[in-house]
């Protein structure tokens, strides 16, 4: 009997080494449950607004982290590769709060007050601007493979409120660890969780959010179910977690566009799946 994988396009898709995908459990509270085991990870490096590094293994922290930044301004840090094959740097946001997008009609979802961004990308791609609750989420960004560094930058424009973010930055080579040129985020393994940007703080998506969401085909993996959270179960304590509006906002308040998604693979044609 033929398995149902084995098609001729299937045949064509390489096998990852085991090693490759290697997950290993991140003990901090409240983050991603897997992160990546990635090679030449040295000693955890700590920096903050105005610094730069050439370090693997970089934590971009707010000023006097654990305890809640109040400033306002532009922090930024310089990332710079540490040796010539690198072709990716994934952030890890461990914590992430700042202030939330507005929620006026006319500027729904719009970062006005704080915005964390970055620059320097591969041909110039853009990364959308995000801010509010995202603990937990992650970006692969492509690098070019010139000297020039990738900037990240939190921009604080004030206000009564306590903000603090922790961000690992972990530089990829070349090769079979990377994830699909253009994928914002890259999930692997049988199940995980898909949710946008600010969705834990319950409130309107993010406002110019144009980017690809990527799932890696598993071995004997032939399909990916996506489900909305909690559409299957009875007690489930999370509403709204799919929620697209018919058009543009209108009154007081907009339409809390949003969405937490689970996705599982299912054995039966072999190619990564992609939302947008």
């Amino acid at each position: 009997m033929q398995h149902p994988c084995s098609t001729e396009r299937s045949k064509r898709v390489p096998q990852r080494p085991r090693f490759a995908a290697l997950l290993v459990s991140n003990p901090s509270p409240g983050t991603n449950r897997f992160h990546l085991n990635l090679p030449e990870t040295r000693i955890a490096v700590h920096r903050t607004c105005g610094s730069s590094t050439r370090e693997n293994n970089t934590y971009f922290q707010n000023p006097g982290y654990p305890s809640p930044f109040r400033g306002m301004g532009t922090c930024h840090l310089l990332v710079y590769k540490v040796r010539n094959d690198i072709c990716q740097v994934r952030l890890d946001f461990l914590e992430f709060q700042t202030a939330g997008p507005s929620l006026r009609a006319d500027t729904a979802g719009q970062c006005l007050t704080d915005r964390f961004t970055v620059a320097g990308m591969h041909n110039m791609a853009q990364v959308p601007q995000v801010c509010g609750s995202n603990q937990g989420q992650h970006m692969y960004l492509d690098v070019d493979m010139e000297e020039a560094p990738i900037m990240v930058n939190m921009i604080i424009m004030g206000g009564d409120i306590s903000r603090k973010w922790n961000i690992r930055i972990a530089q990829i080579p070349c090769g079979i660890l990377t994830a699909p040129v253009g994928c914002l985020q890259w999930f692997t393994g049988l199940h995980g969780e898909v949710k946008s940007f600010n969705f834990d703080e319950n409130s309107v998506h993010l406002a110019d959010q144009h980017y690809t969401v990527c799932v890696r085909s598993e071995s004997d993996f032939c399909s990916i179910e996506w489900r909305a959270v909690g559409s299957n179960e009875e007690n489930s304590t999370v509403t709204g977690a799919f929620s697209i509006s018919d058009g543009m906002p209108s009154g007081a308040f907009p339409v809390a566009d949003r969405f937490l998604c689970e996705i599982s693979g299912k054995p039966g044609v072999t190619e990564i799946g992609k939302a947008r």
